[in-house]
């Protein structure tokens, strides 16, 4: 999913955890486009990531800057990024 927040394009996925004491589970990715650094997308542009989530508990697995206030947990529940409902946040 991208979201664009003043006026910067953010990118949020969905995928196998790369940590080896994650084995089996899902992280969340928030990264945020960088135009001189980062992993290339296949839209082209470079990404930084910026913080990853426990899909399943929302509890934050690495944090390496900050996100907007638009981008939360619990919007990443309503997105469906992780599990659970907004009442228990």
């Amino acid at each position: 999913m991208k979201i664009s927040v003043n006026g910067k394009e953010w990118l949020i996925r969905s995928g196998p955890s790369i940590f080896s004491s994650r084995s089996g589970r899902l992280d969340v990715r928030v990264m945020r486009e960088n135009p001189t650094w980062g992993g290339r997308e296949v839209d082209g542009k470079l990404y930084t990531t910026e913080m990853i989530f426990d899909s399943e508990t929302g509890d934050i697995v690495r944090n390496y800057g900050t996100l907007p206030e638009e981008i939360n947990l619990p919007m990443l529940v309503i997105w469906g990024f992780v599990e659970g409902s907004v009442s228990h946040i």
